[in-house]
């Protein structure tokens, strides 16, 4: 996925390396700052958001993945617009566990930022959260 500036869009999901090796050829496969990342595809139906400002927990929402449409558009900034197919928000409020809390605590005071938020989703098959994007400002 491209690192910076793409807002969800961009986003590839690839069944074999040749085929990662082909989609990096093209310019579009890299963000604003140039650099892509390669992530590990969960099956999930919801990713988490918990949301920071001085090293402290705000808020946090769910948002719901839909296997129904595009796999690549379901950043958070589209997923406030739109609603799941059964017609529910897509966003929707949340508590964040203590453990959660602590990781997303840790992870701003060691990049030294006062705000941004962090996006993380639950491993079907182990239960444990796996945190993938943060943002930071």
């Amino acid at each position: 996925k491209p690192n910076a500036g793409s807002f969800g869009r961009g986003i590839q999901k690839f069944d074999n390396p040749a085929q990662l090796q082909a989609h990096a050829c093209n310019a579009f496969a890299y963000g604003s700052d140039g650099v892509a990342l390669i992530q590990e595809y969960f099956d999930v139906t919801q990713v988490h958001r918990v949301f920071m400002l001085d090293g402290e927990v705000q808020c946090a929402v769910n948002t719901a993945l839909d296997k129904e449409r595009e796999f690549t558009a379901q950043c958070m900034a589209s997923a406030q617009k739109r609603t799941t197919t059964h017609g529910a928000a897509a966003v929707t409020p949340m508590q964040v566990s203590e453990s959660v809390r602590g990781s997303c605590v840790d992870v701003v005071a060691r990049a030294h930022v006062d705000v941004g938020s962090i996006e993380y989703l639950i491993d079907p098959m182990s239960g444990k959260e796996v945190f993938f994007d943060l943002n930071l400002l």
